[in-house]
């Protein structure tokens, strides 16, 4: 015991101990002068965040066994992290230069080459060898390349992370090649889920990847053919020409915490000069998210072509819509855009002739448009159909005139019928409500003259679509009020967005004198319309 308690002085006390051979003397002084006060100052107040095997209160045989046991630890430790499990694979060990310096296209090849050859017998349900986790781990180097890197398809449960890729100057300026491939977009007689949907590949990660096109890559990540990839958090890509990350025909992937920018953040080129899309979901695929995604340059944020996609807690301060980018367009009129924020880039819907008895339904709630970030309805054929459309809860801060909350866009198409469509209840600030407020939906009152039995009210500038939509002569809710009363009966004018009220009795001349106030002398009517034909009665 007083062996133990000596070592303790020693390990815990500014003391120097010459030899572990101490007098009895020497042993009572240490026990009633040294140790009291070391107990004064708890051990892990002085040496933080540590801890021996003298901690440990027990005995001095327990300490020792202690002692033996973190000592083998240690060792088995340090053996462990000198050989990397064969699963991680560095590209360093094929001769990448993590300096950046020399080429590595080679050696990246190789890198893929050998996470493949780790494939065992396994295969996923739908067929694919299963690389188990393994990982090419680019260990925070950053690595020029002057060849796309391409994992081909047939292969599940894989990933790539921790680094940075950069293109060459000798990269190919083809106008098709991207940074870093997995999978194409060629078929490969695999699917889950659905006839259309390819399987090509399968459980992919790739996180913390710094991708830098350089300006002549034309795209920096394509996850192509693959289901369930997952691609983020903490991936910066820009410098790419035509598109930032592509998930052409894959399905249920998932794009978050990611920054995308055509043009380097430090590069002093005009903003305007863009013309790439930062995220491109297109082909077969479908249910993707994309979720708390920065793009801070270039033509197009986010192109979503399937309805089933999600986009969300989106930032788009790409090229502003008066100079011709968008933030967000949904290319089929189909999706969910949820609080999002567009600054100065604008949402655009566009909508098409039904397909195949297709109604694609869109939801667009909580977002914030600032600027000229307006909500464009786009009408892409002579016979544009918008079905199933929710606008609603969203706020609109014109700050300049370009903003007009909604504009109707029908250079290209028309607009012929409007189903189980919704756009209310949006707030626009006050100070720029002059800019125009527009939907779906609206209520306006109007006075009816004294001596006379009709009004009639007027929503050219409050409902949205044109006099081809109009108003449905359904959905006309009108009620009297004032001093006087009678039936009331309205028509919707087909071909305008005019409703006329008719009174059974006109409203007589009231005199003045017998009312508090003129406004308490006046008959009005209130009437709600309705742009959108119902399906059902229930709202």
């Amino acid at each position: 015991e007083l062996a133990g308690k000596i070592h303790c002085a020693h390990n815990n006390c500014p003391f120097v101990m010459a030899s572990s051979v101490v007098s009895v003397a020497v042993a009572a002084w240490l026990l009633a002068v040294v140790l009291p006060a070391c107990a004064e100052v708890p051990y892990h107040y002085r040496v933080p965040g540590m801890t021996t095997p003298y901690d440990i209160g027990f005995t001095a045989e327990h300490q020792l066994h202690a002692s033996r046991l973190l000592r083998t630890a240690k060792e088995k430790s340090a053996a462990t992290l000198a050989v990397a499990p064969a699963s991680v694979i560095s590209p360093v060990t094929y001769g990448a230069d993590p300096t950046g310096v020399k080429d590595s296209s080679t050696a990246m090849r190789l890198a893929v080459e050998a996470l493949i050859d780790l494939a065992v017998t396994g295969r996923t349900y739908a067929g694919l060898l299963d690389l188990g986790g393994a990982v090419i781990d680019l260990q925070g180097g950053i690595y020029s390349i002057s060849k796309p890197i391409v994992v081909p398809q047939g292969y599940a449960n894989f990933g790539i992370q921790h680094g940075s890729l950069v293109a060459s100057p000798t990269f190919p300026e083809d106008g098709s090649s991207f940074m870093l491939t997995v999978g194409a977009l060629t078929s490969c007689n695999r699917t889950s889920g659905g006839a259309s949907n390819n399987d090509c590949n399968s459980n992919v990660d790739i996180q913390r990847v710094t991708f830098n096109g350089g300006r002549r890559a034309f795209g920096c990540l394509g996850v192509l053919s693959t289901m369930n990839a997952n691609v983020g958090p903490a991936l910066m890509v820009t410098g790419y020409t035509g598109i930032g990350i592509s998930l052409g025909g894959s399905g249920a992937g998932y794009v978050h915490e990611v920054w995308l920018g055509e043009h380097d953040p430090a590069d002093k080129a005009p903003r305007t000069n863009v013309s790439g899309t930062a995220i491109l979901m297109a082909g077969h695929q479908h249910d993707c998210d994309v979720e708390n995604v920065i793009v801070f340059s270039g033509l197009v944020g986010v192109n979503s072509t399937n309805g089933a996609n999600r986009i969300q807690g989106v930032h788009t301060w790409n090229l502003k819509g008066s100079s011709g980018g968008i933030g967000i367009v949904l290319h089929f009129g189909a999706g969910r855009v949820q609080n999002s924020y567009l600054d100065f880039a604008p949402l655009v819907l566009r909508f098409h002739r039904p397909w195949n008895g297709a109604q694609p339904t869109t939801t667009v709630e909580g977002n914030f448009f600032l600027g000229t970030a307006t909500t464009v309805v786009q009408a892409s054929d002579p016979d544009s159909q918008i079905y199933g459309l929710v606008v609603t809860g969203n706020v609109y801060h014109g700050k300049d005139n370009g903003n007009t909350t909604f504009v109707v866009d029908e250079r290209e198409g028309q607009f012929v019928s409007v189903q189980e469509t919704v756009i209310e209840n949006n707030v626009v600030d006050k100070a720029y409500a002059t800019n125009g407020k527009f939907g779906t939906r609206a209520t306006m009152t109007a006075v009816v003259a004294a001596g006379s039995s009709e009004v009639t009210l007027t929503f050219d500038d409050v409902l949205l679509f044109g006099a081809a939509i109009g108003i449905n002569p359904d959905a006309v809710d009108c009620s009297l009020h004032g001093p006087h009363a009678t039936a009331i009966s309205a028509t919707a004018h087909p071909g305008t967005k005019l409703v006329h009220v008719t009174l059974a009795q006109s409203v007589p001349a009231v005199p003045l004198a017998t009312m508090a106030s003129a406004a308490a002398a006046n008959t009005t009517v209130t009437c709600t319309v309705d742009q959108s034909v119902r399906a059902t009665p229930a709202h």
